[in-house]
């Protein structure tokens, strides 16, 4: 296997590298959803939602300096008309101010253009609005009816107006939050994907590195075993090593049995100890050789038998 020719420490080196690398990899990713997020709810907090209540808020005032100017058209030619021309014109002051906090917001170029469209018809409005205004300090009543048929279709087409900003907005923010949860669900399963990847990275890493540790060292416990039990010329082989091992703590157990079931026990144990090595046959050339040489000549050992 491609395996057998890593080192454990280089597999432990690369183990580290990749966990490393997923920790910086899910870390990163999640440093960047937060700030996609915020950027997301920032734009919201001081943009979309302050523009949407400051371009309400003027329309409101604009829709009350025109109602002031209705009931003063009712009260002409008495003393309580000019204190409600007066309101009207404060009305118009307050109008005025939440939209300029409106166009001290930040937009774009579509949007730049729809305020200037509601900007030329608020100043249509203030025009209508003054002439009216004049009709009634002048209590002339024959032009009241022309003058708030002009006032109300200049606050028609206002609301217009304000009405398509406001659907721009909305538009504005419906595509945010679109975004915003697109880039959600992208975050969530790279980092469902990337939990996993760690998980498995983790297990098999895990597994490898038992079978490239845990085994040789359990090999080489039994062959230590083998050898403290006077085995000293154990073979190397795992398997033979295991076998001495065995035969050793069966031996041992024996020791602690009853007289009866001793015999037993060690005839149970010696059949995992291992054959010993049988010597080669024992070859002679004296029985050819010269009786003179034959007291010289060295006799054949005799075969070990088990």
């Amino acid at each position: 296997m491609l395996n057998k020719g890593i080192s454990i420490k280089a597999r432990i080196g690369l183990t580290m590298a990749f966990l490393a690398a997923l920790l910086l990899g899910i870390g990163a990713f999640g440093l960047f959803g937060m700030s996609r997020s915020n950027d997301a709810y920032q734009e919201t907090f001081t943009n979309s939602m302050p523009s949407a209540v400051n371009i309400g808020n003027a329309e409101l005032y604009a829709a009350r300096e025109r109602l002031a100017l209705d009931r003063a058209a009712f009260m002409i030619g008495t003393p309580e008309s000019a204190p409600t021309l007066e309101r009207a014109r404060s009305m118009r002051t307050t109008s005025d101010m939440w939209w300029k906090k409106y166009m001290d917001l930040p937009r774009d170029a579509d949007e730049d253009r729809l305020a200037r469209d509601v900007v030329s018809k608020r100043d249509a409005l203030h025009q209508q609005a003054d002439a009216f205004a004049a009709v009634v300090a002048a209590s002339d009543q024959s032009k009241l009816i022309d003058g708030a048929k002009g006032l109300q279709s200049a606050y028609n087409q206002l609301a217009t107006a304000d009405d398509a900003l406001r659907k721009y907005q909305f538009e504005l923010a419906q595509a945010g939050y679109d975004d915003a949860q697109s880039n959600f669900h992208m975050f969530r399963m790279v980092s469902i994907g990337a939990l996993i990847a760690g998980i498995l990275a983790a297990l098999l890493s895990y597994v490898a590195l038992s079978r490239a540790i845990a085994r040789p060292l359990a090999e080489a416990l039994d062959h230590f075993d083998a050898i403290a039990a006077g085995i000293c010329a154990a073979r190397s082989s795992s398997a033979h090593a295991t076998r001495w091992a065995r035969y050793w703590k069966a031996s041992r157990r024996c020791s602690a049995v009853s007289s009866k079931r001793y015999a037993r026990c060690a005839a149970a144990a010696n059949r995992l100890r291992l054959p010993r090595a049988r010597s080669p046959p024992a070859t002679s050339t004296c029985p050819r050789a010269p009786k003179s040489r034959r007291r010289r000549c060295r006799k054949p050992r005799r075969a070990w038998k088990n």
